[in-house]
């Protein structure tokens, strides 16, 4: 009796859609001094929920403060901002007394001052700050900024990250500074490549057990030296299966179970959720997904189903043509004739238009190009018409014989760079702006931190396309780039109820896959590991961040999880789930969680997959509606 009783409250909770406010409370100041108080009114961040009122809960969760020094001889009162880790002080003197009240701030990480008056920056030494930053501030000379710097040898387990190297950052220029590491086979710094950090610490890769050093330069000269421990770990070794295909991994917005990535095995394609796959769609040839445009010029991502009939779907919805496709890629879809045809949206709907007959291939290093059945590069435009609305249209560039592309720059046989060139509503050109150049490519060079294109002439030369500046590589690029480890990164970014993020990226990665696959995951500090992982795939979390689910492929072809919740490891096996009508979230059993989820289903507020549509559409008559939600709360109640 109280089972039918407590879910008939839910579905009359259900049936309502009026929200009730709830009864306000004064809000109580938090009890500083009326200086300070003023101060925190004025500064961002303070009043998080801006009602003017700076409460002692905010007072407590402030991460970073901006301040004027003068008129503060004493800063100790930061002591009950629990939260802060940053702290900024500008246009002002900060007094001898106040710098050092900032001792009993021991929750502070960062110090930035600029045009800051002082007398000494001894207390810095002493608060063991990770950054410290002086602009236009008073001068001091280079051996007092390396008196305050303090080493911090590193000790990691093989397979982990761990920080350590010199502090505080941000001392001395970043142009001006090296971090080396003596003996790379035992660690290397937590990035791909072999570029340099520059910096005066880093985030330090344990590879083989042992110890070696690490070494930082500043104006060339070896100021510091740390040691590096690497420590032995032992990853669990679960017997394999027998060896199947793996499935491929894609990119997915619509059918991506809400972290962008699906996966396709055997013609079906699944999401992943709370550590369990779910069906997304049947009789799927290929997936792919392309910004498309609509009627009024602006594009959006979308998912682009190609199915075994060769019908296509576009983020579940049909392609509203009757021809079948064979090919789908980068937005265009091709018959079997060659003829290639553009996705349009226009009022909520999804249509193909004719493009061109002739296509040959595309490469997704090139995007909207692609290349006819003679070879030669043609160029997608979406264009203006005279009766309204915007087309996709095709126009030959007139280059053949491509040995090397990327993005809009090709490199023919003749050792010609071409660049393809087109402002919005225009049609595209093909101009040519180098010669005797080899290929062209994402590489990095020294004066910038990230990849970027860069064309090399047939004498070796490194040069910018738009400036034809030369530039200098970055080691190996033009050789087989250095990997320490074949995969890492951090996990996704989770939040609290209240907004808050809670993920900390400056830590390191949360998970590393070796050279010798094994897969190793730092979860909130907890470590553990697992041997034979081919690839990783993808991680979620279940509510705010309660629990971690990351997945990945072993070398068996087989798809395993690891969940933070039993900080254990278990294969997710590819099996259909039988229909279950009603259960509308697809979890194995109908309760009222189905109806609630079906109900912001049809309010908008939430997607359904095509396994959960097929629970869900209890009426038998093609579409997921409103009878249907009737229906299941009736089922409810039986």
């Amino acid at each position: 009796m109280k089972k039918i009783t407590a879910i008939t409250s839910a579905l009359a909770l259900l049936t309502s859609l009026t929200a009730f406010p709830a009864s306000a409370e004064t809000a109580v100041p938090v009890d500083v001094d009326e200086a300070i108080y003023a101060l925190l009114l004025d500064s961002y961040g303070c009043d998080d929920n801006k009602d003017g009122v700076v409460t002692e809960e905010e007072f407590r969760s402030v991460l970073s403060l901006r301040m004027n020094p003068c008129g503060f001889d004493d800063l100790s009162w930061m002591a009950g901002m629990e939260s802060l880790n940053s702290l900024i002080l500008e246009e002002g003197t900060l007094t001898d007394m106040a710098a050092q009240s900032l001792l009993q701030v021991p929750q502070i990480d960062s110090i930035q001052m600029y045009n800051v008056t002082l007398s000494s920056i001894d207390f810095l030494r002493d608060m063991e700050l990770s950054f410290c930053r002086m602009q236009e501030c008073t001068p001091f000379s280079d051996s007092e900024l390396l008196s305050i710097m303090r080493v911090e040898d590193v000790t990691v387990q093989k397979g982990f990250a761990a920080k350590g190297g010199v502090f505080p950052e941000g001392l001395f220029s970043t142009k001006d500074l090296m971090l080396t590491i003596g003996d790379t086979d035992i660690a290397c710094l937590d990035t791909y490549g072999t570029v340099q950090s520059p910096s005066s610490n880093s985030i330090f890769y344990g590879k083989e057990v042992g110890e070696t050093t690490f070494t930082l330069s500043i104006y060339g000269n070896e100021e510091f030296t740390g040691k590096i421990t690497v420590e032995d770990f032992t990853p669990e070794a679960i017997p394999l299966g027998e060896t199947t295909e793996a499935p491929e991994i894609l990119d997915a917005i619509h059918h991506g179970g809400g972290i962008g990535t699906a996966l396709l095995k055997d013609g079906t394609m699944y999401s992943l959720n709370d550590g369990a796959l779910q069906l997304e769609a049947e009789n799927v040839e290929s997936f792919h997904y392309a910004y498309i445009y609509n009627e009024t010029g602006r594009n959006d991502h979308r998912d682009i189903v190609l199915y075994q009939d060769g019908s296509v779907t576009v983020d579940g919805k049909p392609l509203q043509s009757d021809l079948e496709f064979d090919y789908a890629k980068n937005g265009v879809c091709v018959a079997g004739n060659s003829a290639a045809y553009a996705i349009r949206e226009e009022n909520g709907e999804f249509y193909a238009d004719y493009l061109y007959s002739g296509f040959g291939t595309s490469d997704s290093k090139v995007g909207q190009y692609f290349f006819s059945t003679d070879g030669e590069v043609m160029a997608r435009a979406y264009m203006p018409q005279e009766e309204g609305g915007y087309r996709w249209e095709v126009f030959p560039m007139g280059i053949t014989d491509v040995v090397s592309s990327q993005g809009r720059y090709f490199v023919d046989k003749n050792q010609i760079l071409w660049e393809i060139t087109a402002e919005k509503g225009e049609a595209p050109a093909a101009v040519q702006i180098a010669e005797n150049v080899q290929a062209v490519g994402y590489y990095r060079y020294e004066e910038y931190s990230y990849p970027a294109i860069i064309y090399i002439t047939m004498d070796g030369k490194a040069k910018l396309p738009s400036t034809h500046k030369e530039v200098t590589l970055c080691e190996n690029q033009l050789e087989e780039e250095v990997v320490h480890y074949l995969d890492a990164a951090n996990f996704s970014v989770w939040y609290t109820e209240d907004g808050k993020m809670m993920s900390d990226p400056s830590i390191g990665h949360d998970y590393h896959l070796s050279l010798d696959n094994v897969l190793t995951i730092d979860c909130r500090g907890v470590k553990t590991g697992i041997t034979d992982v081919a690839q990783f795939v993808d991680n979620d979390y279940a509510g705010y961040g309660e629990t971690v689910y990351a997945y990945f492929i072993r070398t068996d072809g087989s798809l395993w999880c690891y969940s933070s919740e039993t900080n254990g490891y278990f294969e997710i096996p590819f099996t259909t789930p039988e229909p279950l009508a009603g259960d509308a979230d697809a979890d194995g059993a109908v309760n009222v969680a189905d109806a609630v989820l079906l109900q912001k289903y049809l309010f908008g507020k939430a997607k359904l997959t095509s396994a959960q549509a097929k629970n869900a559409e209890l009426c038998k008559d093609g579409i997921v509606d409103g009878f249907d939600l009737a229906a299941l709360k009736r089922m409810l109640l039986a």
